[in-house]
């Protein structure tokens, strides 16, 4: 039975955590990044006791690689950090600089998951692109959300680039199927096989590096 990963959860409060939590583990998830604002001792305790893993990941802000660094302050230690990839100067930091386990991609900046970005995951041994499933739940689908998941998601394949798919779930009706994300990357054009890579061992790797 494969292991699951989904890299990037925000559950709001204790109930919330314990619902996704308690769902992911019936989806067959065995791990969840979560950014929680909560007691994270109470938080690893919970996880235990219902028997999915959770590392603790932090989402940064900025517009220059000054204002990210700075955003470093105050952060708890034991997590993943990953940078809002806004443009390409702090795409550039978060895929260079070892504090940092990668980005998150957003619409209108696709292009950041590139050859440089592949170069210098390469040169400092790790990195992943996180690109989030919430925006294919609302109603309204815009073009450029489709252009954001077609470019994203085929250059990543492309490239060959670490990537994680992930729900950004706040609540437990949020989570993705393993298997309906995996549809994901085969509606846009990435076999099978490799998608699962994206919720498998491409997620596993950085998690295997980073929190050793």
């Amino acid at each position: 039975m494969k292991c699951y990963y989904d890299l990037y959860t925000r559950p709001a409060d204790r109930d919330a955590l314990i619902e996704l939590l308690e769902s992911a583990k019936r989806l067959g998830y065995c791990l969840l990044g979560v950014e929680y604002e909560g007691d994270w001792k109470e938080a690893k305790s919970i996880s235990q006791e219902i028997g999915i893993r959770i590392v603790r990941v932090v989402i940064l802000e900025g517009e220059s690689r000054s204002e990210v660094a700075r955003s470093l302050s105050g952060k708890p230690r034991n997590a993943l950090f990953f940078v809002k990839a806004t443009n390409q100067d702090v795409a550039r930091y978060s895929s260079a600089n070892k504090k940092f386990a990668g980005f998150l991609a957003v619409p209108g900046q696709e292009r950041l998951i590139d050859r440089s970005t592949k170069t210098l995951f390469h040169e400092r041994g790790w990195g992943i692109v996180l690109v989030t499933l919430n925006r294919l739940l609302s109603e309204r689908k815009s073009r450029r959300t489709w252009r954001y998941y077609y470019l994203a998601l085929r250059r990543a394949y492309a490239y060959r680039i670490d990537l994680a798919l992930v729900s950004a779930a706040r609540t437990d009706s949020d989570l993705w199927h393993p298997l309906s994300a995996i549809g994901v990357g085969e509606l846009f054009g990435v076999p099978a096989e490799y998608t699962a890579s994206w919720l498998t061992s491409h997620p596993a790797r950085i998690v295997s590096i980073l929190t050793r």
